[in-house]
């Protein structure tokens, strides 16, 4: 019986009752006291009826919060933190299938931030670098750490080893305009240990942020699956998606034609940062803005791609990146700068060539990274 019936139903019987009380009055017969008596209790049965439906309709729309143990919970992924909805339909888990990258958090594809690290005493660049590392992951730009005497044996070899650290460290770590306000260390102490300490601050704070969210922007444009990379050609696909993006989107920048001109400027005014390629205006980079920018998305998106600095045979100071694959094999190299410049590298552009893209890392490609870098990557890799 729908609801509305029932409430008619029970408004007759009320009014049937009305009348056969009136009746009784006047003419003082039985039968109407047990017929009256009848639609009394059918009166009652049709007001609990329509009160257990009215209640099990509310129950429906307004259901009780589910206190039982969640079937999932929130995973975070090396690159960025993921979230795992769970939407209840009729019983059924239906799960969240792709990466919900998060903006406010570099991506950390080495799943170096949760980590512990001590500060020391380093022995070794590597160390000092990892450590580094590790602190701009979170968020640390201050801090201080210890080498032994035997590794800084001076005051200038002390400072070369801190800032040797942090200039690889932003092979993983993808914004470098930053100035420093400390970087020394203090003579060692009776036991040998170095004490150092390194302070640094951002020069455009916002900007970076923009260029995470336009990366962020980008993976959800273009999903990326939950579980990350299970096969090289999957991996290589989505990376021939950022590579081209980012070469349809900018021109190189005339400022990289003049490299005396450039070491004046600051980092977003000489085009070097991903902010430049992912979200200025003009659209317009020079190589380290290519290369940052591809590597941000790249690493949100779960590729390990880094940012390479290196010499151009041996002869001018370039940047680009490499990528360690999913399935263990060799890196291979990505030169966005080199491909777009080759292209018809113009606003509107459609075709966007290839050739350096997925290289096998080879000094034959014109391409020698700097010693430092590779041999920091390839211990964080496992390659050595």
């Amino acid at each position: 019986m729908e609801l509305w019936q029932a409430a008619l139903l029970l408004l007759l019987t009320f009014a049937g009752i009305v009348f056969l009380v009136v009746l009784y009055r006047r003419r003082r017969k039985l039968w109407t006291v047990v017929t009256g008596s009848i639609l009394g209790f059918f009166s009652i049965a049709l007001s609990f009826y329509i009160l257990l439906t009215l209640l099990f309709v509310n129950a429906v729309e307004y259901p009780l919060p589910d206190r039982s143990i969640p079937t999932s919970q929130n995973t975070t992924l090396t690159t960025t933190s993921v979230t795992t909805t769970t939407v209840t339909t009729e019983a059924t888990a239906v799960l969240q299938l792709y990466i919900d990258p998060d903006p406010n958090i570099h991506p950390d594809v080495l799943g170096l931030r949760e980590q512990r690290l001590s500060s020391g005493p380093f022995s070794r660049q590597n160390e000092v670098t990892r450590f580094v590392l590790w602190n701009f992951l979170n968020d640390r730009f201050e801090f201080e750490l210890s080498l032994t005497e035997e590794f800084a044996v001076s005051e200038g070899a002390g400072y070369a080893i801190l800032s040797d650290a942090c200039e690889v460290a932003m092979s993983y770590y993808l914004f470098s305009a930053y100035d420093t306000i400390h970087m020394f260390t203090v003579p060692p102490d009776d036991e040998g240990i170095v004490q150092a300490r390194i302070k640094l601050e951002y020069s455009e704070p916002g900007f970076d942020q923009l260029a995470r969210e336009a990366a962020c922007r980008f993976i959800r444009r273009n999903p990326v699956p939950l579980e990350g990379w299970t096969d090289i050609e999957s991996e290589k696909a989505y990376a021939k998606k950022i590579h081209d993006y980012l070469a349809r989107r900018n021109t190189y920048s005339p400022v990289g034609y003049d490299p005396d001109a450039m070491l004046g400027m600051g980092k977003y005014e000489a085009c070097q940062e991903a902010y430049n390629a992912l979200v200025s205006q003009d659209e317009m980079t020079v190589c380290a803005g290519y290369a940052r920018a591809f590597a941000l998305i790249a690493q949100y998106a779960d590729i390990n791609a880094v940012w390479i600095l290196g010499n151009e045979e041996e002869a001018t100071s370039h940047a680009w990146n490499m990528i360690y694959p999913c399935d263990g094999s060799e890196p291979v190299l990505v030169d966005v700068t080199w491909d777009d410049t080759s292209s018809e590298d113009e606003p509107g552009q459609v075709l966007v060539e290839d050739i350096y893209f997925y290289l096998p890392v080879s000094p034959a490609d014109e391409h020698l990274p700097s010693e430092l870098f590779i041999d920091f990557l390839n211990e964080m890799n496992g390659m050595k």
